[in-house]
C-alpha cells in the first residue's frame, strides 16, 4: 500500500475512535506498572529540562505524565482528533500534527524521544525510513525510547494481526534494536513485558536506545 493511503488509513482510523481510545487508556499511567516506570527511567536518563519530543502523542496522557517529571517535553500525532484532545486536557503542552517519518523539528535538537507503541502501524518495510528520522532530530548523547508488540521468535517478525483500532504489526525485538543501531541508536536497556490477564496475547517490548555519534 502507498505511504500515503497508510497514513491516510491511520489517521481517519484513530480519529474516528479518539475519544473510545482516551476512555481505554487515559488513566493506564495512574496506576503502577513496568510502562510507567520505564518511562520514568527514561526522563532520569534524559535528564530534568531535557528538550523532548513524544512522537505519535495521541491524546497527551504520556506526554503529560513525562512533562510532570520535569521534562521539556511537547508532543505530535496524525490524528487531528487526537491532538485536538490533547489540546483539551493538557493546554500547557504544545501539541501539533505531523508524522513519524517527519517530525518538523531540527536535526540534533532534542535530547529525547519517545515512541510509546506509535510504531505498531507502521509497516515493517518502512520502519527504516521512521527511525532513520527518529536518530535525524536527536543529538549525540539523546535517547530513544520505544515500545510495540513483539513475537515469540525471529520467524514471526512483521507479523500482522488486527488491532482494535486498525491493522498493527509484531515486531522482533532483536531486528528491532539491529535497525536501530544502524542508525547510530546503541541499546542501553530491553524490557520485555507479558501480557496482562485482559489484554491480547502478545508480549510488549520496550527498548531504550542512546544516539552514538560514530563520526
Amino acid at each position: 500500500m502507498p505511504e500515503g493511503r497508510a497514513v491516510t488509513s491511520v489517521s481517519d482510523s484513530y480519529d474516528r475512535m479518539a475519544q473510545q481510545y482516551v476512555d481505554h487508556v487515559g488513566r493506564e499511567l495512574q496506576y503502577p506498572s513496568l510502562d510507567r516506570a520505564a518511562l520514568r527511567l527514561f526522563a532520569e536518563l534524559v535528564g530534568p529540562g531535557a528538550n523532548t519530543l513524544d512522537a505519535g502523542c495521541g491524546p497527551g496522557h504520556v506526554t503529560a505524565f513525562l512533562a510532570a517529571t520535569g521534562s521539556s517535553i511537547s508532543g505530535i500525532d496524525i490524528s487531528p482528533a487526537m491532538i485536538e484532545l490533547a489540546r483539551s486536557s493538557f493546554p500547557e503542552i504544545d501539541f501539533r500534527i505531523g508524522r513519524l517519518t517527519d517530525l518538523s523539528v531540527d536535526r540534533g535538537s532534542v535530547q529525547g524521544v519517545v515512541s510509546r507503541h506509535s510504531i505498531i502501524h507502521t509497516d515493517p518495510r518502512d520502519l527504516d525510513e521512521v527511525v532513520s528520522e527518529f536518530a535525524r532530530v536527536l543529538a549525540p548523547g539523546g535517547r530513544l525510547f520505544v515500545s510495540f508488540f513483539a513475537v515469540p521468535d525471529g520467524g514471526h517478525h512483521g507479523q500482522p494481526f488486527d488491532h482494535a483500532v486498525c491493522t498493527a504489526y509484531q515486531l522482533d525485538t532483536s531486528a528491532v534494536s539491529e535497525l536501530l543501531a544502524s542508525h547510530g541508536l546503541d541499546e542501553e536497556i530491553r524490557l520485555l513485558r507479558q501480557p496482562c490477564a485482559d489484554e491480547r496475547r502478545i508480549p510488549h517490548a520496550t527498548l531504550i536506545a542512546r544516539r552514538v555519534d560514530r563520526d
